[in-house]
This record gives C-alpha cells, sequence and structure tokens, in this order.
C-alpha cells in the first residue's frame, strides 16, 4: 500500500504537530527525463541538457550534460524501503507530500508518532523525516531527520536535525547510500530520545548555563553573551519551555542554531555555524555534567 494512504486517519495527529498533509491519496509519478538541447536551426548544443516532463510535455530546467535526474519515484522508493529495514515503528506514521511550479519542486515528510516523546505535559516531540527534490535546477536533492516541532513546505525547519544529507543532481549522486544513511541515524536517535523525558527535572543554574556558553568550541563571547539573555529570558518566560531546567536550555540552543535575526552577532553567524556550535557545545564536559543530572 502506498504509504500516503497512510495519512488519512491521523490528520489530528497532523494538525498536532504542524503536519502539512498530502494533496493527493497516493503519491503521483510524473515522467521526467534529460533530453538534448538543440539551438533554433535544429543543431545539438553539445554539452547541454534539457529536463523534460514527458507527462506535461514542458521543459522544466536546462542543465549540463553532468546532470542526473534523481526521481521523485526514486527518492520516494529509496526511503520507503530504507524505512521498512530499519526497524522504526511504523504503524501509525504519517506521509505528507506537497508538490509546487508544476510538479518541479517536492516537499515530503515522514511523521512517526509512535516515536513521540512527551517531555512534559504540552510538549510533545515526534520524529520526522523530510525529502526535498527539484527538477528545475532550485533544490539539491537533500533529507534531514530528527525532531522538529514545525515544518513546512517553504523548507521551513524548527527543531533538533540529527542527521543529514545533501547532493547535487549528477553522476556522483548515490541517492540510495545517503537515503540508507539518514534513516539509520534516524532509526538510532528514536532509541535515545525517551532520555528527552528527564531534562525538565534536571535543574540548570545560571552560572552553568553561562559556564556551558563560554566553553561550546567556536562561540564568541558575543555568542555566550547573547545566549545568557536568552536563557535569563527563557528560565522566565512561563511558558511551556521554560524553567531553570535541562529541557529549557536545549530549547534556547536550538532555537538561535534555527533562527537567524539579521543584526548584532546573528548576521554574521551562518546557521550552518550556529548549528556547529550547538552541537558542540552538546558534546562538551559541561553538558554531560548536566546530563548526569
Amino acid at each position: 500500500m502506498p504509504l500516503d494512504m497512510m495519512q488519512t486517519a491521523y490528520a489530528d495527529v497532523a494538525a498536532r504537530h504542524g503536519f502539512i498533509p498530502a494533496n493527493h491519496q497516493c503519491a503521483q509519478f510524473e515522467q521526467v527525463e534529460a533530453r538534448k538541447l538543440f539551438d533554433e536551426d535544429g543543431r545539438e548544443l553539445p554539452g547541454w541538457l534539457r529536463i523534460h516532463n514527458v507527462t506535461r510535455g514542458k521543459d522544466l530546467h536546462v542543465a549540463s550534460d553532468q546532470y542526473r535526474v534523481i526521481t521523485n519515484e526514486e527518492a520516494f522508493t529509496g526511503f520507503e524501503d530504507a524505512i521498512r529495514q530499519s526497524g522504526l515503528r511504523t504503524g501509525d506514521m504519517v506521509v505528507g507530500t506537497d508538490y509546487s511550479h508544476d510538479g518541479a519542486r517536492i516537499f515530503r515528510q515522514y511523521l512517526f508518532p509512535d516515536h513521540m516523546v512527551q517531555v512534559k505535559p504540552g510538549v510533545d516531540v515526534a520524529l520526522r523525516i523530510i525529502m526535498f527534490n527539484s527538477y528545475d535546477g532550485t533544490m539539491a536533492f537533500r533529507g534531514t531527520a530528527g525532531a522538529f516541532n514545525f515544518v513546512c513546505a517553504n523548507t521551513s525547519i524548527v527543531g533538533h536535525e540529527v542527521a543529514g544529507f545533501k547532493m547535487k543532481h549528477n553522476g556522483k549522486a548515490d541517492a540510495a547510500a545517503g537515503i540508507r544513511s539518514l534513516v539509520s541515524s534516524a532509526a538510532a536517535f528514536a532509541a535515545e530520545a525517551d532520555e528527552w523525558k528527564r531534562w525538565p527535572s534536571i535543574r540548570v543554574e545560571d552560572a552553568q548555563a553561562v559556564g556551558l556558553f563560554k566553553a561550546a568550541p567556536g562561540a564568541s563571547e558575543a555568542v555566550a553573551e547573547h545566549l545568557a539573555l536568552r536563557w535569563l529570558e527563557a528560565r522566565d518566560s512561563g511558558g511551556l519551555q521554560s524553567g531553570p531546567n535541562l529541557w529549557a536550555l536545549y530549547n534556547v540552543l536550538t532555537a538561535w542554531a534555527t533562527h537567524t535575526e539579521g543584526k548584532g552577532e546573528n548576521k554574521a553567524a551562518s546557521r550552518y555555524t550556529r548549528e556547529g556550535v550547538v552541537q558542540k557545545a552538546m558534546g562538551t564536559v559541561e553538558w554531560k555534567a548536566l546530563m548526569a543530572g
């Protein structure tokens, strides 16, 4: 059974987790292939290809002859095979697929309610695997896996990424290997996610939080000061993610890593750089001491 068929009965789960459901019941594949490119006089232009949607009779992209079409069918099949072999619990799995630009771009996500962790009442985080692909040259073929609070088709992802891959559409692209590695990492992460349930009960003192920020490899003094202010705000906000605890501290780090404010220290730090700082911070002695409770 196509995995999209599973999504209908779990619309309530999808709604609670910011999930964008599929706009169709079954995956709809269109034939897309690379064809030779000719000039207006019918002469072949060597070294160039046109990426053609055979189903719609429409050219989507012009690329060099190094371009390799990674079809959505190839990508979907790869993900579904890897998920079935991974040991992930798929009984309540929800799959959604969104197309845009006449099918030239696609956003697909797999939500795993059976791998959902209630960190504390009102804060549920579910495992997701997300895929992006395009035929028009706008996006590389890529995937990400993690515990995301919100995901949407404009590629905005908020939460904690545990694994990811990105590959250009060329002869070196090994989609199957990238997919298998991603799903394997997601399964390993799911086995560890229950640890999060302890985090709201692990108290964090201000001095410990500031010590972690200063100890994070790659974090400048300005970054440490910025995170310290964010910590104080999060600690006292009164919201579901608040309080002097490890869960609030974790959310301070991930929020900083995934958001760009466009000013101050964030203006100079790319998202990739910020995510690297957070990953290194969570590998420090200071973080491990907090984890030990």
